[in-house]
């Protein structure tokens, strides 16, 4: 770009964004340049200072300044303390959705508390610049991403397909060696190849993603020099935890040949015990049975085509599996094959997904024919399909290859797509302590206090709850308190409107993003009827509706779930059961896909029994758990539970005196696993009630 450009004067000044179809820029709140994609943040001074002067207006006004459009272009800016994030574009599609990635690749270098610290000891005039190294490489290829990756902007994890079979060996083995290892900071274990995940070992309860995967896809993508050796980096996952840091320990197999280990711990002194894992999965890889076959699969991978489908106007798509967050996409065929034509079709997809999120979610059906090609697209709370068709496709050609392409990704979907467990087990690796106090005559003040502390990220958290009743006017009153600084009041009203009925207020506040929530509930119940009906405040209201009928010792229940803004029946659940003092049995359907049933059985006085069976449409295993537990002595029970993962749980729960209890958790892999299993872990509570 030549010298006259950057000339500060006016007419030169719009020359420059006329002739700069997309740009990112990064500043401090302070105005000082800190990133541009065209790399002359110092020539660009003069833009940076007239938007930290506006978007510091606007937050005088309590305001906001959101974008700035003209007829041709798109300003979005985002404000994310102490940085300011801008985007200039001549398409607006999904420009939010851009500044938040882009935020999340600098959280990953610098967490938000050393973010903010920075310009606290150093001052406003900090060049932050020398201390986001490489910021460069990750923000080119987030824009590479906008526009060849269709998963990019679906908020979904792309699976690496390959047999299950050879999917369960590869986790098996991480988290064999993982437990044979001498750490218990092991946090997430992850294996890559292609931008595509392979396999996920982790922690219960602790959670991955996909923005944080595409944060560490980024990481190892971008820097070439990864795939000699061995490294060993801080890494901050701002969805797990924006403030502080995990440990990444990452490793090519192969000779940096093969797919890429990442062993994400929770302390940095862990490097050799890490270093020993990635040898130990190096070294009994290959004794899988059809070792030959799996390498190949990792080292080519066989993509999904769509001549499976048998559907000729057929040229692409993209499936996602909502509950999992996984996608899963075509492989690159006629007429579509190198990236500049397939950059076309993905761009009709990002255009579609952006225009669902302006509206809310409310699309759920969309059929558009365009001069190259027609875009069809389903979107239900269980599943998302967009497909390119020819343009010369009817909407029932596409209606019906659509449906034939659901049966034929259901039953492939253990080879694209990783399954979850089934049975979650307890609260392990934290320590948990709870408190219940009253005061007051007649016991109307009650004082609740909570703690736990997560033993994996050191993450200390606590609640405080206080509740005022006063039941001569059948009212209770509850202000909540936690350490994320969410506030939170219950109104709730009982046999005042009418007997049997209440009706109840339940609202939050989170201070720091003026973030509000509130749903009202109503209740009403008597001997042989329980009706519940709840709507939702913030957002598009959301009704929900369910009841239960008792005759003698038989159940039934429905739920339904309505949208009222898009005049749209959501879900519908039915339930039908059995209570007797021996037994309890339950079973359930829920929009006709899942089915699932359980059965408790009190045996003995101190010995109870239970059961869970869970089966869904498309899938071929069939999910279930086995449950028990045994009263030693009236101060001391034991329960234990194991599911078809064979993950096993066992507790032990102690009245050590008048109500105070101390429970005991433990969880473990008996075989080493599926998708969820983790290292062995313990927990520990205390619970205090008067």
């Amino acid at each position: 770009m030549s010298e006259s450009l950057f000339e500060n004067n006016e007419d030169d000044q719009r020359e420059l964004l006329a002739a700069l179809p997309y740009q990112i820029w990064i500043l401090s709140e302070y105005g000082k340049p800190i990133y541009s994609t065209c790399g002359r943040e110092d020539d660009l001074s003069s833009f940076f200072a007239l938007i930290q002067v506006l978007v510091k207006r606007y937050e005088t006004w309590d305001n906001n300044l959101k974008s700035i459009q003209t007829s041709n272009l798109h300003i979005q800016i985002s404000f994310k303390n102490p940085l300011i994030l801008c985007i200039v574009s001549r398409h607006p599609f999904n420009l939010n959705m851009q500044l938040e990635i882009i935020f999340n690749q600098i959280l990953s270098m610098l967490s938000r508390n050393t973010l903010k610290g920075v310009y606290e000891k150093k001052g406003h005039q900090f060049d932050l610049r020398r201390w986001l190294d490489g910021l460069d490489k990750r923000v080119n290829a987030c824009v590479e991403g906008f526009n060849e990756d269709p998963v990019v902007f679906s908020s979904g994890f792309r699976i690496l397909p390959i047999g299950s079979n050879e999917r369960d060996f590869i986790v098996n083995l991480l988290a064999t060696s993982i437990n044979e290892s001498e750490t218990n900071n092991v946090v997430f274990a992850i294996m890559v190849a292609h931008r595509q995940l392979i396999a996920i070992v982790r922690m219960k309860n602790l959670n991955l993603t996909a923005s944080d995967f595409n944060i560490v896809v980024n990481l190892i993508e971008t820097h070439s020099s990864l795939r000699d050796g061995e490294r060993f980096v801080p890494l901050c996952l701002p969805h797990f935890d924006e403030n502080s840091y995990l440990h990444a320990y990452i490793s090519y197999l192969w000779e940096g040949t093969g797919p890429c280990l990442i062993l994400l711990s929770a302390s940095q002194k862990d490097f050799f015990e890490l270093q020993k894992i990635r040898k130990d999965v190096e070294e009994k890889m290959p004794q899988y049975k059809n070792y030959v076959q799996l390498k190949s699969s990792l080292t080519h991978p066989d993509s999904f085509s769509i001549k499976q489908l048998a559907c000729p106007d057929l040229w692409n798509f993209m499936y996602k599996n909502v509950q999992l967050s996984q996608v899963c996409c075509s492989s690159p065929e006629k007429p579509y094959i190198n990236i500049g034509e397939l950059e076309h079709v993905y761009h009709g997809y990002f255009k579609f997904l952006d225009m669902v999120r302006r509206v809310n979610n409310r699309v759920k059906m969309f059929f558009y024919r365009m001069e190259a090609f027609t875009l069809f697209s389903w979107v239900t709370e269980s599943f998302e399909l967009h497909c390119i068709f020819s343009p010369f496709v009817t909407k029932k050609t596409a209606w019906s290859a659509a449906e034939n392409m659901l049966k034929v990704l259901r039953k492939c979907e253990k080879r694209v797509f990783l399954q979850p467990g089934f049975l979650n087990g307890s609260d392990h690796g934290f320590l948990k302590f709870d408190s219940t106090t009253v005061s007051g005559a007649k016991s109307e003040v009650q004082f609740k206090t909570g703690a736990s502390h997560n033993l994996t990220n050191q993450k200390l958290n606590g609640n405080v709850e206080v509740q005022y009743k006063a039941p001569q006017h059948g009212l209770t009153f509850t202000e909540k308190w936690n350490t994320d600084n969410v506030l939170g009041t219950v109104v709730e009203v009982k046999d005042q409107f009418a007997r049997g009925l209440k009706v109840t207020l339940d609202s939050t506040y989170v201070p720091h993003s003026s973030k509000r929530d509130a749903v009202v509930k109503s209740e009403w119940a008597n001997d042989l009827l329980k009706i519940n009906a709840n709507l939702t405040l913030q957002g598009g209201p959301v009704l929900t509706l369910a009841g239960v009928a008792a005759r003698e010792q038989w159940l039934f229940g429905v739920q339904t779930k309505f949208d009222v803004s898009s005049n749209e029946l959501k879900t519908t659940s039915f339930a039908f059961g059995r209570v007797t003092p021996e037994y309890t049995i339950h079973s359930f359907t829920n929009d006709g896909r899942e089915f699932g049933a359980s059965l408790f059985h009190k045996v003995h006085r101190n010995l109870e029994l239970g059961a869970q069976l869970g089966w869904t449409v498309g899938e071929q295993g069939t999910q279930f758990g086995l449950a028990t537990k045994y009263d030693l002595s009236k101060d001391l029970a034991l329960r234990a539970k194991v599911d078809n993962r064979s993950n096993v749980a066992i507790a032990a729960t102690h009245d050590l005196s008048n109500g105070v209890k101390l429970t005991f958790t433990s969880q473990f892999a008996l075989l080493g696993g599926g998708v969820e299993t983790q290292n062995n872990k313990f927990g520990v509570g205390l619970e205090y009630t008067p």
